[in-house]
C-alpha cells in the first residue's frame, strides 16, 4: 500500500483471516537517502575523474606541443637564415648582369661574393639538418676567441652589392681587433640578419 507508506500480509488460519501491516517509512526513507548519496558519490566521482582525465591529457600533450613549437620556430629560422644569402646572390647575379661587357677581371669581386654567400648558406643548410635531427643541437654553442672586428667586415662587403642594387648608401665604421669570447658562426648569422633587415627598410637613397 504505497499511498500509506504500509506492507501487508494475510494469513487464513482456523480462526479466520489475519492481516499484519508493516510501516515501511524507515525502508523508503532509507532507500531515498541511499540514492541521493549514490548519485551524490557517481556526480563527484565523475567529476574527479574529468578532472584527471583532463590534467592527464594536458600532460600527455605537451612533449607534442613542445615539439610542434620547436618545429615552427624551426621553419621560421630555416627560412628567414636562408633567405639573407639569397637576396646577396640576387643582388650580385644582377649585377652582373647588368655589365656584361666587362671581363670577368673586372667582376670578380661580385663572383667572390656570390661564392662567400652560397658557401654561407651551404653551412646554413648543414646546420639546420643537424638541428632537425636534435632539437637539443640549439643550445650546443662552442664559445672561442673570435674577431669580431673580421667578422662584421666580412658580412659588409657581400652588402655592398645589395645595397647599391638598391640606390641605398651602406656606410661602416667598425674599430679594428674586437675580440670577444663567442660562436663565430652564430655571431656572423645574426650580423647578416640585422644587416639584410637594415637594407630592406631603408628608404631609397637613405643610408
Amino acid at each position: 500500500l504505497w499511498d500509506y507508506s504500509l506492507r501487508y500480509m494475510q494469513n487464513h488460519n482456523q480462526e479466520g483471516n489475519e492481516i499484519i501491516f508493516f510501516d515501511l517509512s524507515n525502508d523508503i526513507s532509507s532507500m531515498f537517502h541511499l540514492i541521493k548519496n549514490c548519485l551524490f558519490i557517481g556526480v563527484a566521482s565523475f567529476l574527479a575523474f574529468l578532472l584527471i582525465s583532463v590534467y592527464l591529457a594536458t600532460w600527455a600533450l605537451r612533449p607534442v606541443e613542445a615539439s610542434w613549437e620547436s618545429q615552427r620556430q624551426f621553419i621560421a629560422d630555416a627560412s628567414h637564415e636562408l633567405k639573407t644569402p639569397l637576396t646577396v646572390i640576387l643582388a650580385n647575379a644582377d649585377i652582373l648582369s647588368a655589365h656584361k661587357k666587362d671581363t670577368i677581371e673586372h667582376q670578380y669581386k661580385w663572383i667572390e661574393y656570390i661564392k662567400a654567400e652560397a658557401s654561407h648558406m651551404s653551412g646554413l643548410v648543414n646546420d639546420l639538418l643537424f638541428l632537425a635531427k636534435s632539437d637539443a643541437a640549439r643550445d650546443n654553442n662552442v664559445f672561442t676567441e673570435v674577431n669580431l672586428s673580421d667578422i662584421m667586415w666580412n658580412c659588409y662587403l657581400p652588402f655592398e652589392s645589395l645595397a647599391f642594387e638598391q640606390e641605398k648608401h651602406l656606410e661602416a665604421d667598425i674599430s679594428s681587433d674586437i675580440m670577444m669570447q663567442g660562436d663565430a658562426s652564430k655571431l656572423k648569422q645574426l650580423i647578416m640578419i640585422l644587416l639584410d633587415n637594415a637594407c630592406k627598410y631603408t628608404e631609397k637613397n637613405g643610408s
